[in-house]
């Protein structure tokens, strides 16, 4: 999942501090989200899925990965 952001971020052509700014978070919190130390919220997912212009089946399939990746580490 943390590709897709920052691959979408920068074909975009946005900076983390850009991004942040129109999601409403610090850089920091995008940092986190791109080295997946931490992850959005559903809310703060269907904005960036809108920012970023990411496909649903791309948004789904990144969230069945985040799921999977939190199961194993359980």
């Amino acid at each position: 999942m943390s590709n897709i952001f920052r691959d979408c971020r920068k074909a975009c052509g946005y900076t983390q501090c850009q991004l942040a700014d129109m999601v409403g978070v610090d850089q920091t919190t995008i940092s986190k989200w791109e080295h997946e130390i931490a992850y959005p919220h559903v809310s703060q997912l269907l904005i960036l899925q809108q920012i970023l212009h990411i496909p649903n089946k791309q948004l789904l399939d990144g969230l069945r990965e985040i799921e999977s990746r939190r199961r194993a580490r359980q």
